[in-house]
């Protein structure tokens, strides 16, 4: 039996807020270990918690605590949210969806120009990831320890970000990424996601909400995967905009998943739902 839900209608626009908690992520990465929250300075030798230098094994302990805390809250947040972390916050889901954009919203003749801002992206990827470990000047000082151990890594970082963005997108997502793979079983019984509801028959079939997903799913179809769904709102976005022309509300929203009513004793089957 399919499980009854009640849709909610969305009241915002959710591109301008994944653009809000894409860039709060992004200032996080940067801010902890740029103001020496919790930070590595490998080549250096110097270490530091709290702003202060500290023992190795203090900022050891601390950075495997923030690590630990991150993922805790990244899975209690899976079964009320379903795989919202990979829609809204993951760094992976950023690249992937800058690729996308970059592909289908940039003209062909800009080929050369979408393929040097996307290595700028990974590259400045690669960075906020060697600042955890290294102060950045090392890349610019050649005289400093792991000067040429920090342009290695750089230039690993930067391929690595570069192929996972441009060339497989949310395939690495889906089908490469562990934390995706584990999200996506623990989000088949999540309790927020997408709902089709058209009771009125308004909807036109142009499946433009099929084309802006991201993973290719088809929030109107009889077999939508919710396990597969990123919880992104890309979708309930373009389903407005074309509302937005139309009479009629738009049929896709947010529901809530709610209990199934269980049937009733067989003695009771008369009593309906009246």
């Amino acid at each position: 039996m399919a499980t009854p839900c009640s849709v909610i209608r969305p009241g915002h626009r959710y591109q301008l807020l994944r653009g809000v908690t894409y860039g709060l992520t992004l200032a996080l990465a940067i801010a902890i270990p740029a103001l020496h929250g919790v930070k590595f300075d490998i080549p250096a030798g110097l270490y530091y918690l709290g702003g202060e230098p500290a023992p190795p094994l203090r900022v050891v302990k601390a950075f495997l605590l923030l690590a630990v805390a991150t993922a805790l809250a990244i899975l209690g947040s899976t079964y009320p949210f379903g795989r919202m972390f990979c829609g809204w916050s993951c760094p992976g889901g950023q690249l992937a969806r800058l690729a996308r954009w970059l592909h289908h919203g940039w003209p062909k003749r800009h080929l050369l120009l979408r393929h040097l801002l996307a290595v700028g992206v990974a590259f400045g990827g690669a960075l906020i990831c060697l600042n955890w470990f290294t102060h950045l000047a090392v890349l610019w000082e050649a005289g400093r320890p792991g000067f040429a151990g920090a342009w290695r890594w750089a230039a690993g970082l930067t391929a690595l970000f570069y192929v996972e963005g441009v060339w497989l997108g949310f395939v690495w997502c889906e089908r490469i990424c562990p934390y995706g793979w584990y999200l996506g079983i623990m989000a088949q019984d999540n309790r927020l996601r997408i709902a089709f509801a058209d009771p009125d028959g308004v909807c036109g079939d142009c499946a433009a909400c099929a084309k802006a997903c991201p993973v290719g799913l088809d929030p109107h179809g009889a077999n939508f995967a919710a396990d597969r769904c990123l919880t992104c709102g890309t979708c309930l976005d373009t389903c407005q905009a074309i509302f937005a022309r139309r009479d009629g509300a738009p049929p896709l929203g947010w529901a809530h998943r709610l209990p199934v009513t269980p049937a009733p004793p067989a003695g009771e089957a008369g009593e309906g739902w009246g």
